[in-house]
């Protein structure tokens, strides 16, 4: 059973959660399997996708920061590792300045003069905002060019 983080937030992190403990579960990394042992869950939590994989639906806080706590639970098995993610993105970013500039938001923005130092400043208030239990902008939100970082960085190691 694969377990996915649901948040309470107005976009559809159910969806985008699932896709990315798929395509963690599956290409990287096997943590996000787990096992429940013999509990029964109720029908409510469960979710089954179409190749039959059974998933446990856990609620998360609407901070802005869904996918990077999907990407911290399915990498490390805590969504409170969070922070931890969204540095390393930051330093991928500042390794592969096109992937900063093409694939982020903040990069792309009116064609910005923008760096990545900015970027990691930006995501450093933005952590601290979310620790002291306010939501964040949507310029530090989880993006297409995070999980690319992410693919990156886990392809590398091992």
């Amino acid at each position: 059973m694969k377990h996915i983080r649901k948040c309470a937030c107005d976009r559809n992190c159910v969806c985008t959660t699932l896709v990315l403990c798929n395509l963690f579960y599956n290409n990287l990394i096997a943590s996000c399997s787990f096992t429940v042992g013999k509990a029964t869950l109720a029908a409510s939590t469960m979710m089954k996708d179409c190749f039959g994989n059974n998933y446990k639906i856990c609620d998360m806080p609407s901070t802005g920061f869904c996918g990077f706590r999907a990407l911290s639970h399915c990498l490390t098995g805590n969504q409170l590792s969070y922070a931890h993610i969204i540095e390393d993105c930051v330093n991928a970013f500042a390794n592969i300045p096109q992937l900063f500039r093409l694939r982020t938001n903040f990069g792309t923005r009116n064609d910005s003069s923008s760096t990545s130092d900015d970027y990691a400043v930006l995501t450093h208030d933005a952590v601290q905002q979310v620790d002291g239990g306010h939501s964040v902008d949507n310029e530090t939100w989880c993006e297409d060019g995070h999980l690319a970082a992410v693919v990156r960085l886990t392809c590398c190691v091992g």
